[in-house]
C-alpha cells in the first residue's frame, strides 16, 4: 500500500468513526418544566341553618308571625358556652342571599312580597343583613292586610285572613356566593 492509500484508510476510517461515534459528548436535552402548580384553592363550606327566631306562639288564622333569620346564640351551659341557635350562618363569612317558601305571603322590612326569590336584605350601621320576615297565618294577598314595622314581639292579628284548617310549613333558604345552599323546615 503507498503512503497515499494510507492516508486514505486513515481518513476513511476517521471519518466513519466521527460519523458513528460523533464530534464528542453532547449535553443531553433537558426535560420541560413542569407546569405550575396552581395556589390551593381554600374549601368553601356550606351555610348552615337552623330555625328561625320568633317569640310567636299563636298561629291561629290572622296571626301575625315575625321570622328573625339572623345568626343568633342563645342560652348558656356550665362552662359559658351557647346551648342553642336560630337563624343563618357562613362559617366562611360569605355574604348570604335568603329565599322564603310559604303557602302564605312573606314580606320584607319594605312591606314587599319575596315567597320564592333569592334575594339581600338592607345591611344595618354594622353591616348586618336586617333578615326579618313577616307573614300573617291565612293571608295570601301581594299587599300585607295593615302597615306594619318587622318586629319580634306582637299580639297584632289580622283580619280578612283565611281559615287554616292544618298547620302550612315555613321553609328558608340560604346560599353563599359560590352557589352552596342551606335550609330549614318550620312546621308550627
Amino acid at each position: 500500500m503507498n503512503h497515499y492509500q494510507r492516508y486514505f484508510v486513515i481518513a476513511a476510517t476517521l471519518m466513519l468513526i466521527l460519523l458513528v461515534v460523533g464530534c464528542g459528548p453532547k449535553d443531553p436535552v433537558p426535560p420541560p418544566e413542569p407546569p405550575p402548580v396552581p395556589p390551593p384553592v381554600p374549601e368553601n363550606h356550606a351555610p348552615v341553618a337552623y330555625a328561625p327566631f320568633t317569640t310567636t306562639m299563636d298561629f291561629s288564622s290572622g296571626s301575625r308571625v315575625d321570622y328573625d333569620l339572623r345568626y343568633r346564640l342563645h342560652g348558656c351551659n356550665a362552662a359559658g358556652n351557647p346551648t342553642s341557635a336560630t337563624g343563618a350562618r357562613d362559617p366562611d363569612g360569605d355574604p348570604l342571599e335568603y329565599k322564603v317558601d310559604c303557602k302564605w305571603t312573606v314580606f320584607d322590612r319594605e312591606r314587599k312580597k319575596i315567597n320564592g326569590i333569592w334575594l339581600s336584605f338592607p345591611k344595618d350601621d354594622r353591616g348586618e343583613q336586617l333578615a326579618i320576615v313577616t307573614f300573617f297565618v291565612g293571608w295570601e294577598k301581594l299587599n300585607p292586610p295593615y302597615s306594619f314595622a318587622p318586629k319580634c314581639m306582637t299580639d297584632e292579628v289580622a283580619k280578612g285572613c283565611g281559615p287554616v284548617i292544618t298547620p302550612e310549613s315555613f321553609t328558608y333558604s340560604v346560599r353563599d356566593g359560590k352557589g352552596a345552599t342551606a335550609s330549614h323546615t318550620v312546621i308550627p
